[in-house]
């Protein structure tokens, strides 16, 4: 299982965030997550926020700011 994701410099941008955090809704196994340097704007972030409050499996997320 994977439980750390780096994809720092990957321009997913907030279309690409909003699918990311729908696939984090049903994680169980990524503890460490970064997403630094994405071109994610408010929506994307906010999708990321709303999902990281309830997911209690992620322990360590690296900024979404470059």
């Amino acid at each position: 299982a994977i439980i750390a994701l780096d994809l720092r410099r990957n321009a997913i941008g907030d279309i690409g965030a909003q699918h990311f955090a729908d696939a984090l809704r049903i994680n169980n196994t990524l503890t460490s997550l970064g997403l630094q340097a994405n071109r994610i704007q408010d929506k994307g972030a906010l999708s990321l926020v709303d999902t990281l409050a309830t997911n209690k499996v992620i322990t360590t997320i690296f900024s979404l700011i470059s």
